[in-house]
């Protein structure tokens, strides 16, 4: 598994969770290209696109022919664009993913509980310091989910 991140910290905790290879995408803004030259110029077949705008033209630059791309997120606050030309070649699709229904959840947290699954959770705030958590999670400094309990 490839991974990308802005921080030489959570590019080790990339590591220690399985990563291959982390890409700082600070350094190396063409991170797609990147992807291309760890993967021997295939791509990867899977892309989780968290960026949105802001990235959705490197993952397409990741994404092996044939490749999915699955957007999951809009957190590179970015009105470029993205070059359509460069997707229609890769062959890709893209699927959005949403929240899903409650079947979904129900369905999804049998699957946690059979595989025995553990969510990266960086730090849980009590519902009065829901505010604090919203900035938390806005600085950009969490690694893995932000909580808020009841």
């Amino acid at each position: 598994m490839i991974a990308a991140t802005s921080s030489e910290k959570k590019a080790a905790r990339l590591v220690e969770l399985g990563a291959s290879d982390v890409i700082n995408y600070v350094d190396t803004p063409d991170w797609g290209a990147e992807v291309r030259g760890l993967t021997d110029g295939q791509g990867a077949d899977v892309v989780v696109e968290v960026g949105g705008a802001g990235t959705i033209a490197q993952s397409i630059k990741a994404v092996a022919y044939r490749g999915v791309i699955s957007l999951v997120g809009h957190v590179a606050h970015d009105t470029t664009g993205m070059n359509l030309l460069d997707f229609t070649y890769s062959g890709a699709t893209l699927r959005a993913i949403g929240g899903g229904s409650r079947s979904d959840l129900e369905d999804m947290n049998r699957v946690i509980t059979a595989h025995q699954l553990r969510p990266v959770i960086d730090r849980v705030f009590p519902f009065e310091e829901a505010l604090d958590a919203a900035a938390h999670l806005g600085s950009g400094a969490h690694f893995g989910k932000v909580v808020i309990s009841h």
